[in-house]
């Protein structure tokens, strides 16, 4: 496979106010909760702050700021680490935090936490959310590997991978930052610490692609903090500490 290094640049402008520049087109967040897109052209919408009450905030459209949700004094919510908020295509909202899954139903004015898929995962910290073509959702931790849910008629079946040293196909790392379905129906893992990992279904398992320091186009970190797949269809893969790699199947 043939990975192209790209350089992204980030700067603190007006003091407090972050700035990035990706492709060429430029954000900026410069207060608490609020947007300003600086190119006109831009379709991204980006910012991320720590709020003082520590309270769940939604992006208004209308108003172009961030408020407090409804759901800021949700008892199941309450002290928790929130790492990830996932919309499913049943309209499920699906709320990873660092102390298990979360899950809001259409309709549903509380927040449920998920109990019945097993310790190793309602106790797991988590990293990302995603739902395939055939809407099995496959959430990724930190520690405990991926977990694939398969909805069946009376209880979901949960498929766990996990890094088994007897097993060449399994995931390579538990530790897991990010998930992606591409255009291809492939499912692409990053890991913390053994590179870009690829679903097989026909094994059930996994191949890697990791660092190779002596390839020109080939990944330089082990470390893939996130996988994005554009509308061209090529794969941005960041990383910890090498920047950011593209990936086009084209090339």
């Amino acid at each position: 496979m043939r990975f192209i290094p790209l350089t992204l640049v980030f700067a603190l402008i007006g003091g407090s106010a972050m700035a990035a520049v990706i492709g060429g087109e430029i954000l900026r967040q410069p207060g608490l909760g609020t947007f300003e897109k600086l190119d006109p052209q831009c379709g991204f919408s980006v910012g991320a702050d720590t709020f003082a009450d520590d309270t769940p905030h939604a992006f208004d459209e209308e108003q172009k700021k961030l408020i407090k949700s409804s759901y800021s004094n949700s008892p199941e919510l309450k002290n928790l680490v929130v790492s990830k908020i996932y919309e499913d295509r049943s309209q499920r909202i699906w709320v990873g935090t660092w102390e298990g899954l979360h899950v809001l139903f259409p309709g549903d004015e509380k927040i449920k936490k998920i109990s019945s898929w097993g310790e190793q995962l309602s106790s797991a910290i988590i990293t990302d959310i995603t739902q395939d073509h055939q809407d099995d959702l496959w959430i990724s931790t930190k520690g405990r590997g991926v977990f694939r849910i398969h909805a069946e008629e009376h209880q979901p079946k949960v498929y766990h991978y996990s890094s088994e040293s007897s097993n060449p196909h399994s995931l390579k790392s538990d530790q897991v930052f990010s998930l992606l379905e591409d255009h291809n129906q492939r499912i692409w893992v990053g890991t913390e610490t053994a590179g870009l990992n690829l679903y097989v279904p026909e094994i059930d398992g996994f191949i890697a692609y990791r660092k190779e320091v002596d390839e020109k186009n080939a990944l330089k970190s082990n470390s893939i903090w996130e996988v994005f797949e554009d509308d061209a269809h090529r794969l941005w893969i960041g990383t910890f500490n090498q920047g950011v790699f593209l990936h086009d199947d084209m090339a």
